[in-house]
């Protein structure tokens, strides 16, 4: 019951269009972008690139078992812009894979640098496949500072803002996982770090938005 009923969140937040943030759509918010699209029979796992940082690597481990088919993580612990910056070149060969980027937690204070690296990527890599920014998601700040974190939801809350606001629209989608992520109760193992059952409904909330939104070019 607890699924399903996170599934109708899901389908509410997919089509709805707020002042500053969408649930999944087009990085500027725009209404053709965000028409309801779905797609007919099951996700193709394989197509799906995740890049991130350690809550990747806890997303990845979380999947273990859950899914029926591999899915790729490109992901490693305490990592930001600087790793990002020499990872990326092994993926500009990729082409008609869904690329979801999930960085930021630990560099918050770089957002125009990863504003200026995501609109400068390879023309060649941002035609060929489907680049899904997933805003960096919240944390419990009371049980965060019993295990030494600092992080604000307030500068969460800006970081995501300016990425919505100067990413370059005609490349890039948004999934303001971050709003579904508050509305869902989340939990947290430190406060930063989540629950399995929180990594899969982020999982599955990132998949359905790209299906239904008609992200993927296939």
């Amino acid at each position: 019951m607890k699924k399903i009923y996170m599934r109708i969140i899901c389908g509410i937040l997919c089509v709805m269009i707020a002042a500053g943030m969408a649930g999944c759509s087009k990085v500027k918010g725009n209404t053709e972008s965000t028409q309801a699209n779905i797609s007919s029979g099951q996700p193709r796992y394989e197509d799906y690139i995740f890049v991130g940082d350690s809550r990747f690597v806890g997303m990845k481990d979380a999947l273990n078992g859950y899914v029926d088919a591999d899915v790729r993580f490109v992901a490693e612990v305490g990592q930001g812009l600087g790793w990002l910056k020499k990872v990326a070149p092994d993926l500009y060969n990729e082409s008609g894979k869904t690329i979801i980027f999930n960085l930021g937690v630990n560099d918050l204070y770089n957002v125009s640098g990863y504003v200026d690296f995501y609109n400068n990527l390879p023309q060649d890599f941002v035609e060929n496949n489907t680049l899904v920014i997933m805003t960096v998601n919240p944390v419990d700040e009371q049980r965060e500072a019993d295990f030494g974190y600092s992080v604000k939801n307030s500068e969460i809350e800006s970081f995501n803002n300016t990425m919505r606001s100067d990413l370059d629209s005609l490349y890039f989608n948004m999934i303001d996982s971050y709003t579904y992520v508050q509305s869902s109760s989340f939990k947290t193992t430190d406060g930063l770090h989540y629950t399995n059952d929180t990594y899969r409904l982020i999982f599955d909330y990132a998949v359905e938005c790209c299906q239904k939104q008609g992200f993927m070019k296939r």
